[in-house]
């Protein structure tokens, strides 16, 4: 069978024939009140019984109110690791970063204090806990190193959610909850009500100095 189509195999189980030619299974089932298309795998690594198979577990999922498009993405989530989701991140951005120095900042960063530490967690399974054991070390000494960390993991979870990779509570959210709140120094927020301070008391005394000048010069004509 070489012709490109779609050919039933019975109980929403097809065989899709491309135009280059390739040949995978494709099953086509209710899922949650909706018609939804999932694809099996090509023929060449997916057999008839197999394919038989997934679609009998994936009718049986749905039929109990399960989504097996979730199933499936989920269980790709499980295969990717927080660091392959960060270079497809960081690839997508490609063209939008401010410069290259930029673009390598963004990486270096989690090279230094992620990837060592969680890097290897599939993208599913990345927790809250997680999260925790690479800001807390950097939180308070590092604080604005940790908080561009913080930009970089919550962009990739948001990738991850996206995809359908990752699901439950947002593990970023919880984590900076749990850790302390950092002042901001209030070094620069003093400055500028001292220099006005001073810029005023300065300015006054030029005025009274330039009044006692002209109430002198009124007082000798």
């Amino acid at each position: 069978m070489s012709t490109p189509g779609r050919y039933a195999d019975g109980n929403g189980l097809y065989l899709v024939v491309d135009s280059s030619g390739a040949k995978r299974w494709m099953q086509r089932l209710i899922v949650q009140g909706k018609r939804r298309d999932l694809g099996l795998g090509s023929v060449s690594l997916v057999s008839l019984d197999d394919a038989w198979e997934l679609a009998f577990k994936n009718r049986r999922r749905a039929r109990s109110g399960g989504n097996p498009l979730d199933d499936k993405k989920k269980a790709t989530g499980d295969s990717i690791s927080l660091k392959d989701a960060a270079l497809a991140v960081h690839a997508l951005n490609n063209g939008t970063w401010k410069s290259k120095k930029h673009a390598k900042q963004w990486f270096s960063s989690l090279e230094s204090h992620v990837f060592p530490k969680i890097g290897h967690i599939s993208i599913s399974q990345i927790s809250s806990a997680d999260v925790m054991s690479v800001l807390s070390p950097i939180w308070i000494s590092k604080h604005e190193t940790a908080r561009r960390v913080v930009q970089r993991i919550r962009s990739i979870i948001k990738w991850a959610r996206a995809q359908g990779y990752h699901s439950g509570d947002d593990p970023v959210e919880i984590a900076l909850a749990a850790l302390p709140k950092i002042q901001r120094s209030r070094s620069i927020m003093t400055l500028f009500p001292l220099m006005n301070c001073l810029s005023f008391t300065t300015g006054s005394i030029i005025l009274s100095s330039q009044r006692q000048q002209s109430l002198h010069s009124g007082s000798l004509s």
